[in-house]
């Protein structure tokens, strides 16, 4: 009987990356409303172990944009990992790794050129999806820099319905829901950033 290993694989990548994307995104929120530095760290460790299983079932989908974008995140979360848990201020951990965002937009673009030579030029319906997942993260991560929080959390939530959707068509089953539970945590951010300002 033939073993079919690469669904296995990807539904182990789904579900080690899902779980600790899912626990990425509970501890980034926690961060916000508590301001306590502990969860970023546990944050950014959190999504670092969840990344190769994710990045593994997108090469073995072909979702060679998502693929590049995601690798992209990891010399940063690296960086601003280890720099978290350094006497470091929080502005200056960010001003660090902003230096390296061209690392994410590279690897990205690597992504995007092989999606091209893979599958043809938008010849896909989840490559206009994955084009719209990136675009969403990189107008979250510009705006996110710019201090403008509204914007960012928007275009973050753009690319987390852009992932639902793909995961969706590609089968993933179990990061629809992780994605949905994920979109959730965007959105109570937005509505706290919201009341806060409204407080203020």
């Amino acid at each position: 009987m033939h073993t079919d290993w690469s669904s296995i694989l990807i539904l182990l990548g789904s579900i080690e990356g899902g779980l600790f994307y899912l626990g990425h995104k509970y501890l980034t929120w926690k961060f916000e409303v508590t301001g306590e530095r502990k969860y970023l760290i546990w944050a950014w460790g959190s999504y670092l172990i969840g990344t190769p299983g994710i990045v593994l079932m997108f090469i073995l989908k072909h979702n060679w944009m998502f693929a590049g974008l995601e690798a992209g995140g990891i010399p940063l979360m690296s960086v601003g990992l280890t720099l978290a848990r350094s006497t470091m201020t929080l502005d200056e951990i960010k001003e660090k790794t902003e230096r390296l965002s061209w690392i994410a937009w590279g690897l990205t673009g690597i992504g995007i050129a092989y999606s091209f030579f893979d599958l043809g030029m938008m010849e896909h319906l989840t490559q206009w999806l994955e084009a719209g997942g990136v675009a969403g993260f990189f107008a979250g991560l510009i705006y996110q820099n710019q201090d403008k929080r509204k914007e960012a959390y928007l275009a973050y939530m753009l690319m987390i319905i852009c992932t639902g959707i793909l995961c969706w068509f590609e089968q993933i089953w179990f990061l629809v829901p992780q994605q949905l539970i994920s979109f959730g945590f965007m959105y109570a951010s937005l509505r706290r950033w919201k009341e806060s300002r409204a407080s203020a």
